[in-house]
């Protein structure tokens, strides 16, 4: 069973604004996602339980995904650390278990965390520009989650006004889910959150 994680990061990225009450995003009855603690499991793809069970049976909402830059053929790849017992998979490969998990379950928002590891590892290229990797990126959650259901940090900073809606508030939107970049280099934007060391 995946262990639950107290993980500092969801406090951090959830609580940041916690005061202020926009009329439109909280109905009686309701409380800001800011409010919940999330069942989360670290390095989420090398666990002993598929992503998909991580997310069906256990109710996992917060998952990890350590990111290399392999080279401009096979792009971001998804492994803790370079020659793991577990076989590299592809960022898209990783994104499709996740939507595929949480078809039928619109009353979630799972978040998706990706840490950007430093280039160094021998089986790894250095990343390229940012704007390289961020389209990428967006390509590839596009083709697997889908952009119009991600809820984005220029929605939460404009129309929220930098407060956290309801779960059932997103879900209203149609959102499923929360992409959270971690690269404090190029945090500021508006697609991505973001996290700073």
């Amino acid at each position: 069973m995946p262990r639950p994680l107290a993980i500092a990061l969801v406090s951090a990225a959830l609580a940041a604004c916690a005061s202020a009450q926009p009329a439109s995003n909280v109905r009686p009855g309701e409380q800001r996602l800011n409010t919940f603690a999330f069942k989360a499991t670290h390095n989420s793809y090398e666990r002993s339980e598929s992503m998909t069970s991580q997310i069906v049976d256990y109710s996992t909402y917060f998952l990890e995904l350590d990111m290399y830059w392999d080279n401009d053929v096979n792009g971001i790849m998804i492994e803790h650390y370079c020659g793991s017992v577990f076989n590299a998979r592809s960022l898209q490969e990783e994104l499709a278990e996740i939507a595929a998990a949480t078809i039928g379950a619109d009353e979630r928002v799972v978040m998706v965390y990706l840490e950007k590891k430093d280039s160094g590892a021998p089986c790894y290229n250095e990343w390229p520009a940012w704007l390289t990797y961020r389209d990428y990126i967006v390509n590839a959650l596009s083709s697997t989650l889908g952009l119009e259901n991600i809820y984005t940090y220029s929605e939460f900073s404009g129309l929220d006004q930098a407060y956290w809606p309801s779960m059932q508030e997103l879900n209203r939107r149609g959102y499923r889910y929360v992409v959270i970049l971690d690269d404090s280099a190029n945090i500021s934007n508006g697609f991505f959150f973001g996290v700073t060391t």
